[in-house]
């Protein structure tokens, strides 16, 4: 049996992992919209 702070542990971990996934996949999409308005002015990509 897995002990109750290590449970917890786990489940922040989680947390903050979801977290950063969300953020980073929001940055990923709002950068691509950025970069094709940019495309369709300049023809400039945006990279990461």
């Amino acid at each position: 049996m897995m002990p109750l702070w290590w449970l917890m542990n786990l489940s922040y971990t989680n947390l903050i992992l979801m977290t950063y996934i969300l953020i980073i996949h929001s940055i990923n999409y709002f950068n691509i919209e950025i970069s094709l308005m940019s495309m369709k002015k300049k023809n400039i990509k945006f990279k990461w």
